[in-house]
Parts: C-alpha cells; sequence; structure tokens
C-alpha cells in the first residue's frame, strides 16, 4: 500500500504546473488585495532592516542620503502594470512629528522604483527615522 501511495504521490507532483513569469494582470492583483512589496529602511544608515511581499524577491536601495532614499523593488509584478496602478504607502516611526512622502518613479513586470523623504512637520528638517514602506496595485 505504501509503494502504491508514494508512486501516485510522484505522479501528482509531476502535474504541478510551474511558476509563471509574471503575476497576471493589474486587475487580478488589484482584487487580492496583498501587498506587493513592503520594506523597512533606515533612513540612517541607509539599510534594509526587513522586505517582502506577494511577488518581490528582493529590496535594494539604489541611492541615499540621510532622510532620502530610492529603492527598487524586484520581483514579478503583473504584465500591464504603470506607476499610476502603483499605491504607496510609507509611515515614519517616529516620536518627534516625522512625515514621509514618497512616489513611484517606474514599474515594470519585474521591477518597481520608488522614491521616500522624511522631514520633521515642525521644523522641516530632514530625518533619519525607519520608514516603512507597503507597495499595493490599484485597478
Amino acid at each position: 500500500m505504501r509503494k502504491i501511495s508514494i508512486a501516485v504521490l510522484g505522479a501528482a507532483l509531476l502535474f504541478i504546473p510551474s511558476a509563471t513569469v509574471h503575476a497576471g494582470s493589474v486587475a487580478s492583483a488589484a482584487k487580492k488585495g496583498a501587498a506587493v512589496g513592503l520594506a523597512n529602511v533606515s533612513l540612517f544608515a541607509g539599510t534594509i532592516a526587513s522586505k517582502g511581499g506577494k511577488g518581490t524577491t528582493d529590496v535594494t536601495i539604489t541611492s541615499f542620503s540621510p532622510g532620502f532614499v530610492d529603492l527598487k523593488f524586484t520581483g514579478k509584478y503583473p504584465d500591464d502594470i504603470t506607476p499610476g496602478n502603483v499605491i504607496l504607502q510609507s509611515t515614519a516611526q517616529s516620536a518627534n512629528y516625522s512625515v514621509t512622502n514618497g512616489f513611484v518613479s517606474s514599474a515594470s513586470p519585474t521591477e518597481i522604483d520608488v522614491t521616500i523623504y522624511e522631514w520633521s512637520s515642525d521644523t522641516l528638517n530632514n530625518q533619519t527615522d525607519n520608514v516603512f514602506i507597503a507597495l499595493f496595485i490599484g485597478g
């Protein structure tokens, strides 16, 4: 009985579809609602403390100065993605009135590029806290 079960399991594994190159369409990704990119970035050290997201395989810093960072999210994103389809959310880990602002500069089926700024709302000086970033796809 065990030999038959193992043989059936082995045969079933042959029919598991392989991963697709891209993540389908914008409409499909928007309906799922999962974050496609996540990052926790230090704007003091210019380092990435953690990263992830559905479809994201890596996050790298392409440009950095205190209070500013350019990030490249790489992975599998919808075939018809544009910067206008990417919803960017960012927030600062801060106790001193820090705020963040960001924008998506480009988006393709394999890469999303974003820029994040952080400053203090009471002094307007650049801040160097950790910033939490989430990317979603909108339809």
